[in-house]
């Protein structure tokens, strides 16, 4: 799901997005967004964030990758929405 990164579901892994060992977050798929392995060092690494906000009337989740703060002012860059690349998001339309 990261802008730019092109690798397909099958080389992802799931990153979890309320981490089990800071927020007690659960530790299945449904708590997860697929990363390929160089996007999820890249995040864990450099301290961007991924949220996510639960529409109540839809119960649809809308992802947003956030960066780290700039190393040498601290000022933090808006916010990207990620777009799914799942087939699924077209089955509805």
């Amino acid at each position: 799901m990261w802008p730019s990164c092109g690798a397909p579901i099958s080389q992802c892994e799931y990153h979890h997005i309320d981490h089990w060992w800071e927020h007690h977050g659960r530790t299945d798929v449904d708590d997860g967004i697929a990363l390929c392995r160089s996007c999820h060092l890249r995040l864990h690494n450099q301290r961007w964030r991924i949220t996510r906000t639960r529409d109540p009337i839809t119960d649809a989740d809308t992802y947003r990758l956030h960066p780290p703060p700039d190393p040498t002012t601290g000022e933090i860059g808006e916010p990207v929405e990620l777009r799914s690349k799942s087939p699924r998001r077209f089955e509805a339309a």
